[in-house]
């Protein structure tokens, strides 16, 4: 896990990831990850957010070309515009049926992205629209 001190928290706002970690587990005390909080991190390469986390906001991932793994639990209900924008190299990613919102270019420049839902769901229909693979699970 990574060095707390990496994490700049405020009122369970990750404002900025500092550290350069490949694997990253967010604290327990973050309830939402802030606009551009891992702005082009190289280095990372997955992330597992607990649950208790709510949002993913703008740009939270954008240009994490190294970006591969992503766990989302079923507490976040929206996922910002262009939050994993540029993530190239992000193959799959299961989005729970909490996600009710999830911004335009949310997952532009994904070229190899699959996402994981359920019929029906928001994950869905924006896979549909942004003409994403999909699968049904």
């Amino acid at each position: 896990m990574s060095d707390l001190s990496d994490f700049i928290v405020k009122n369970g706002v990750l404002t900025k990831y500092t550290g350069n970690d490949a694997d990253v587990t967010l604290p327990d005390n973050v309830t939402s990850i802030g606009n551009w909080a891992f702005f082009s991190c190289l280095s990372l390469n997955s992330v597992t957010i607990p649950y208790g986390v709510t949002s993913i906001g703008n740009n939270a991932f954008y240009d994490c070309s190294n970006l591969y793994s992503v766990i989302i639990p079923n507490s976040v209900a929206s996922i910002g515009e262009s939050a994993f924008e540029g993530c190239t190299n992000l193959e799959g990613i299961i989005i729970p049926d909490s996600v009710t919102s999830i911004g335009d270019f949310a997952f532009s420049e994904c070229p190899s992205l699959v996402i994981h839902t359920t019929a029906g769901s928001c994950a869905e229909k924006y896979a549909k629209e942004n003409d994403i693979e999909y699968v049904i699970e």
